[in-house]
């Protein structure tokens, strides 16, 4: 999919029930993203890097809590009932710190992990969709760090569209049952 097939699937999502944010005005740079590609010692591919200097980069997508309140410390539920945003890591050097894709990657190495770079998250989810060296975007899994990373099949935009439309289905879950 094209960055302007996903600009138009992010902005046909219905406002009232999802809080946004995008980098727009603060992309990074071709210098940023070419000095971090040699800080990590590999290139990333035209999708990744298409998305990382695209407004849409840096990438924060939340149900608002009037849809969907955040849990209540200790609450239990369905795994999924936990799974109530996507955000796409960012190079700009604007971007929040729950957003800098610099970030991130230090907490990876801190769990051990190399040769991957975290790129997309699902809120509520300790597994990281991440970049290898190979340019393949794979899942790597909190729960197994040792496991080799799951191929997503998929580029970085289908996978996002892929996730945010999955986290449609979540929404309409939740407001199904009442809850929001």
């Amino acid at each position: 999919m094209s960055i302007d097939a996903l600009l138009t699937f992010v902005r046909e999502r219905d406002r009232t029930r999802y809080d946004v944010f995008a980098q727009q005005g603060a992309e990074p740079t071709e210098a940023d993203v070419g000095a971090f590609e040699r800080h990590v010692g590999f290139a990333f591919t035209p999708d990744v890097r298409e998305l990382l200097l695209h407004s849409l980069g840096g990438l924060f997508v939340e149900a608002s809590e009037a849809v969907w309140p955040r849990a209540v410390e200790l609450e239990v539920g369905p795994s999924w009932t936990f799974l109530r945003g996507v955000q796409v890591f960012s190079l700009s050097p604007e971007a929040p710190d729950f957003l800098d894709m610099r970030r991130a990657l230090d907490a990876l190495r801190r769990e051990g992990v190399e040769g991957l770079v975290p790129v997309l998250r699902v809120l509520g989810d300790a597994d990281r969709w991440c970049v290898d060296a190979h340019g393949r975007v794979v899942l790597w899994r909190h729960d197994e760090p040792d496991a080799p990373p799951e191929p997503a099949g998929v580029g970085l935009t289908d996978l996002l569209v892929r996730e945010l439309a999955e986290l449609d289905a979540r929404v309409e879950r939740r407001l199904a049952l009442g809850r929001g």
